[in-house]
């Protein structure tokens, strides 16, 4: 199956992003997907990139697409995921995910094919409420995503496709796939996937078991101890 890499290119808040792209595309030359068939295909929203931008990716097999919506990086990952016309694993990805080891798209894709469509991310919270997947990095079939049901075109949206009235979780369990969290090591349910809590998962010493890192490892990896362990509870603890 051929590995859809959706990354956002937000050039309507472009001075606050820039640094945040040249740091993913630095780590995905640096670490990258670990498989030959892949595209990574950066949306450009509301805007177009500079020949200098577009030289940032050289080397890497890149597509350019505009999307002019205000779903942010889940409406551009909704959005790529309506432009695939054969099947494809759709990795959806937020403006500062980055990377810190080769292989994570490889990893993503064995989950699939061992494990069969459904909803594959590289973190899982019970923040906001509920247990969920985590809304960065996370893959599907590009089939499932062109059937869920919503339109998330505003940044409200994005967090009701999250954790609130269209849960993604939710909506995948309901179509009867799997709904896994995929670290180096293991595939888990996410009904799983804190009991026992596996170290090194989101929010768990250095967070090196996760595939992707963004900014709430940032957030983390940065925190007081007194701030990781009330982090810790909003992530690992029933609401």
């Amino acid at each position: 199956m051929r590995l859809v890499i959706v990354y956002p290119l937000p050039f309507d808040a472009w001075p606050v992003f820039c640094p945040f792209a040249g740091r993913f595309i630095n780590s995905f030359k640096e670490f990258p997907p670990g498989l030959e068939d892949y595209e990574l295909w950066a949306v450009g929203c509301w805007g177009e990139p500079t020949p200098e931008i577009r030289s940032w990716f050289y080397g890497t097999k890149t597509r350019f697409i505009p999307y002019h919506d205000h779903g942010c990086d889940i409406g551009a990952a909704q959005y790529a995921a309506s432009l695939c016309e054969e099947p494809a694993l759709v990795l959806s990805m937020t403006s500062r995910c980055y990377f810190h080891r080769s292989g994570w798209g490889k990893r993503f894709l064995e989950a699939r094919e061992a494990q069969g469509e459904g909803l594959y991310g590289a973190s899982v919270s019970r923040e906001g409420g509920k247990l969920h997947v985590c809304t960065r990095a996370y893959a599907m079939d590009s089939d499932l995503w062109q059937s869920f049901p919503h339109l998330v075109n505003s940044r409200p949206k994005g967090q009701w496709f999250e954790t609130g009235q269209w849960c993604l979780t939710d909506w995948a369990r309901q179509q009867q796939v799997k709904v896994m969290q995929v670290t180096w090591d293991s595939a888990s349910d996410i009904e799983d996937a804190h009991n026992p809590v596996e170290q090194g998962i989101y929010r768990r010493n250095r967070q090196t078991a996760m595939l992707v890192w963004d900014k709430h490892t940032d957030i983390f990896r940065d925190a007081s101890n007194e701030e990781r362990a009330r982090l810790q509870r909003m992530c690992f603890e029933p609401g």
